[in-house]
C-alpha cells in the first residue's frame, strides 16, 4: 500500500482523502481567504497564503482549524472589509486583538507601527470621549500637547514602552478625577483656590503627585491661579544589598542551572549593569557580538564587554529562542521575544519569574548603580547606561557621600550575619 500523500508524495503523513497535513491545511487556508464573489484571494493576503504556504503541516491545520487569527481574517474576508490598524483599533484592545495585529505585521500585511503610542493615543479617546463636555475643553489640550506630545517625543528615541503608558495613565486620571470633583463642589477649575486643592490632595494623597503636572499646565496657561502641589523631595535611594548578597546572587545568575536561562541572563545585567528590566526586554540579537575572543554587548551605542560566563549565557539564549510560525519581521529579533515573537516579552512575567527565584530587582539595580558611580564619571554613566546626565551625577554624589555609611552598613550585617 501507498502511503504518500497523492499531491505532493510526502510519505507517512495522511491526514485526509489521502492528502497530508499540509496539503489539507493549504487547501482549508486557501478556502479561507478565498473571496466569495471574486474567487480569489484579496491582493493584500497573498503574503498571508505565501507564509503559510512554508508552515509545516500541523501547525497549519491547527491554526485554520483553531485560531483566533484565522477566524477573524476569514470574517473580514467573507464582508470584503479591508484590513487595516484602523478596522483592528474599532475592536476591544485585549489579547486576541493584539495577537492579530502582530501576526499582520509580522507578515507584512500590515505596516509596523509603535504600538504602545498606538495603544495610548486610543486609551486616551476613550477616555475623553466618556467625560463631560466641559471636562474634555479642558483635558483634550493637555492630553494632546502634554501627554501624547511628549510621548511621542520619548517613542522617536525607542524610550516609551508599555510601562510608560501606566504613567501617563495616572496623570489624566487624576486630572479627570479633580476634574469630576470640582464639579461636584460646584467650583469651575477658573475659581479653584489653593484651599482647595490643598483639600482634595489631603483626602486624595496617593493621587498628588501624579495631578501635579497638570495643575503645573493649567497655571502656566493662566487657566487657573498660580496653584502649586507640595511634593516630597525625591528620596534617595535605600534599598541595597549588601556586598555579600550581592556577590552570591551575581555567582548564581552566572552558575545557577535551576534558574530559567531567561532570569539568569536578566538578573545577571541588573546586577552588572544597572539596567531597570524594561530596558533589557527591548535589547535586540543584534546588539551582541562577538570579537575574536571577547563578546560585547552594546548598550546605548557604547559595545561593553562581557564576563565570558554571561557572554555564554546570552549566545545559549539566542540559540534557545523558538522560531514562530510565521516568519519574524525584518531585522534582528528581540532577545527575549514574547507571543508573538514580534513584541518583547512581558515585563511582568520576567518580574514574577526573578522574585521567585529570589532575585530581587531594585535593591540590586541600586547596588550596581552605585557601584559603578563610585568607579566611573558621571558623563560615562550617563552615556554608558542611556540615562540623564542629571540622574548620572545625582548618583555619583550619591555614591561620593553614602560610600562609607554603604560599606559600614555592610560590614555591620555581614558581621551579624557572621
Amino acid at each position: 500500500m501507498d502511503f504518500s500523500c497523492r499531491r505532493c508524495a510526502n510519505p507517512g503523513d495522511i491526514y485526509a482523502d489521502g492528502l497530508c497535513s499540509r496539503c489539507v491545511g493549504y487547501d482549508r487556508a486557501l478556502t479561507l481567504l478565498t473571496a466569495p464573489d471574486a474567487g480569489t484571494v484579496p491582493q493584500q493576503l497573498i503574503p498571508l497564503l505565501d507564509a503559510l504556504a512554508t508552515v509545516p503541516g500541523p501547525s497549519l491545520v491547527k491554526w485554520v482549524n483553531r485560531s483566533a487569527t484565522a477566524r477573524m481574517i476569514g470574517t473580514w474576508v467573507a464582508d470584503k472589509e479591508n484590513i487595516s490598524h484602523e478596522s483592528l483599533d474599532r475592536l476591544p484592545q485585549n489579547n486576541i486583538t493584539r495577537e492579530i495585529r502582530q501576526t499582520l505585521v509580522t507578515i507584512r500585511v500590515l505596516a509596523e507601527r509603535h504600538e504602545p503610542l498606538s495603544q495610548q493615543q486610543l486609551w486616551v479617546a476613550a477616555l475623553l470621549d466618556g467625560l463631560p463636555a466641559q471636562q474634555q475643553r479642558i483635558l483634550r489640550p493637555y492630553a494632546e500637547w502634554h501627554i501624547l506630545r511628549r510621548a511621542r517625543f520619548k517613542a522617536r528615541r525607542g524610550r516609551y514602552v508599555h510601562g510608560s503608558t501606566r504613567h501617563d495613565r495616572r496623570k489624566l486620571r487624576a486630572a479627570a478625577h479633580f476634574l469630576d470633583w470640582l464639579d461636584t463642589i460646584g467650583v469651575e477649575l477658573a475659581r479653584a483656590t489653593q484651599a482647595h486643592l490643598d483639600h482634595w490632595v489631603t483626602e486624595h494623597t496617593s493621587r498628588a503627585a501624579a495631578l501635579a503636572p497638570f495643575i503645573t499646565w493649567t497655571s502656566q496657561r493662566r487657566l487657573t491661579s498660580a496653584l502649586t502641589i507640595a511634593t516630597p523631595p525625591h528620596a534617595r535611594p535605600s534599598q541595597f544589598l549588601t556586598s555579600h548578597d550581592y556577590h552570591q546572587q551575581l555567582q548564581r545568575c552566572l552558575s545557577d542551572n535551576t534558574i530559567p536561562l531567561e532570569a539568569r541572563v536578566v538578573a545577571a545585567l541588573v546586577r552588572l549593569y544597572g539596567l531597570p528590566v524594561s530596558r533589557i526586554l527591548v535589547l535586540t540579537v543584534d546588539l551582541f557580538h562577538r570579537d575574536g575572543n571577547h563578546a560585547y554587548l552594546t548598550l546605548n551605542e557604547h559595545p561593553v564587554l562581557l564576563p565570558p560566563t554571561l557572554a555564554s549565557l546570552i549566545q545559549e539564549l539566542i540559540g534557545a529562542r523558538v522560531p514562530s510560525m510565521f516568519q519574524e519581521r525584518d531585522g534582528p529579533g528581540y532577545l527575549l521575544p514574547g507571543r508573538p515573537p514580534s513584541q518583547p516579552r512581558s515585563q511582568n512575567a520576567i518580574s514574577q519569574t526573578l522574585t521567585r527565584y529570589g532575585l530581587s530587582t531594585l535593591a540590586a539595580r541600586n547596588t550596581a548603580m552605585i557601584e559603578n558611580a563610585g568607579q566611573l564619571p558621571a558623563v560615562v554613566i550617563s552615556e554608558l547606561f542611556g540615562i540623564h546626565i542629571t540622574t548620572a551625577h545625582q548618583w555619583t554624589e550619591l555614591a561620593a557621600t553614602s560610600w562609607t555609611e554603604y560599606l559600614a552598613a555592610d560590614s555591620d550585617t555581614s558581621t551579624e550575619q557572621g
